[in-house]
C-alpha cells in the first residue's frame, strides 16, 4: 500500500496533479511568479520638460537595464536612454540608483559620457545620456584585431584624463573595461557606465 493511502489521503494520478496546478493548488513548493514587465513605450514622455523622445534601435543590455537610441521628436537631437524597470529593483538598488543619478548629473568632462536628463513614469526610470555613435573600444578592438602603439597611447591618455576628473570629484568607477569606454563620432574617449554599474 502506498504512503499516501496509509495517511488516509488518496494518491493523485498525473492528470489529477496537472488539474490541481491549473486550479492553483500546486502545494507549498510552488514558485513565486516574477513581476510582469510592461512593454517599454515607443514614445518616452518627460512631463516636467514636456519633451517627447521616440525610441529607436536597441543598443545594449546590462542586468535589468536596457539601453536604446532615442531622438527628440521636435529637435531631432539624438541621445542614449538607459531604461530601468522599477519593479525589478530592490530597495537598496533604488537608493543606489538615486545616488548615482545625483552624482552623474553633477559631472561634466570631455572624456566622461554626458548626462542630459532623467525622468520616470509608473513603470520605468529613463536616464538620458550622450550618445556615442562609434560604440566602444571593445568593438573597435574586435573590428581591428588590435591597435597600434600610437592609437593605444592616444586612447589611454584620454582615459587617464577622464579618471583623474572622476577621482577629483571623489568618484571611483570600479568597472573600467574596454566595453565601458565609448567613442564619439570624432573617436574621442567617453568613459561610460559611471551610472547604474551595480544594478
Amino acid at each position: 500500500m502506498k504512503a499516501a493511502a496509509k495517511a488516509g489521503k488518496p494518491a493523485l494520478a498525473p492528470a489529477d496533479l496537472r488539474k490541481a496546478r491549473v486550479q492553483g493548488d500546486a502545494g507549498p513548493s510552488a514558485p513565486v511568479a516574477a513581476p510582469l514587465l510592461k512593454e517599454i513605450p515607443e514614445v518616452l514622455v518627460d512631463k516636467c520638460s514636456r519633451r517627447l523622445y521616440v525610441r529607436g534601435r536597441f543598443l545594449s543590455k546590462a542586468g535589468v537595464i536596457k539601453c536604446f537610441e532615442i531622438s527628440d521628436r521636435d529637435t531631432k537631437e539624438v541621445f542614449a536612454a538607459k531604461i530601468v524597470p522599477k519593479s525589478l529593483l530592490t530597495p537598496s538598488q533604488k537608493e543606489k540608483l538615486s545616488k548615482e543619478i545625483s552624482i552623474h548629473r553633477s559631472l561634466s568632462h570631455q572624456h566622461v559620457v554626458g548626462f542630459h536628463s532623467v525622468f520616470e513614469d509608473s513603470e520605468f526610470v529613463f536616464v538620458i545620456l550622450e550618445l556615442c555613435r562609434e560604440r566602444s573600444l571593445l568593438e573597435l578592438h574586435k573590428r581591428r584585431k588590435g591597435l597600434t602603439q600610437l592609437e593605444a597611447r592616444y586612447y589611454l591618455r584620454q582615459i587617464i584624463l577622464g579618471c583623474q576628473y572622476l577621482h577629483h570629484h571623489q568618484v571611483i568607477h570600479g568597472n573600467l573595461r574596454l566595453s565601458n569606454v565609448f567613442l564619439n563620432e570624432d573617436l574621442e574617449v567617453k568613459i561610460g557606465e559611471v551610472l547604474l554599474a551595480g544594478c
